[in-house]
């Protein structure tokens, strides 16, 4: 975790420079970047937390510390997207139009 969050917090800055939609490789590569700043933290992190509960209640701990969240985020995430998209009337223009 000591290596994963500052690779984060300077990965992250390059890499969505790097995201663009009409450049695949660049877009990879951005991608990749991200994906190798946040691998130490991802593989890490939940020994972390397993390892900050009592034995007898780590796994319903861990579970529902990390479905409630997921469940709550996860899955309102595509209705206020939608919301938000209708309010600011952005419209996503196709190649061509």
């Amino acid at each position: 975790m000591l290596v994963g969050s500052p690779a984060i917090m300077l990965g992250t800055y390059p890499a969505f420079h790097l995201l663009h939609p009409h450049d695949f490789g660049k877009t990879v590569a951005g991608l990749c970047l991200m994906s190798l700043a946040f691998a130490p933290r991802s593989a890490t992190v939940l020994c972390a937390m397993a390892e900050t509960m009592p034995t007898k209640l780590r796994y319903t701990g861990l579970s529902v510390s990390l479905n409630i969240p997921v469940t709550l985020l996860g899955g309102t995430a595509p209705f206020i997207a939608t919301y938000l998209v209708s309010r600011t009337a952005i419209c996503i223009r196709r190649r061509g139009s």
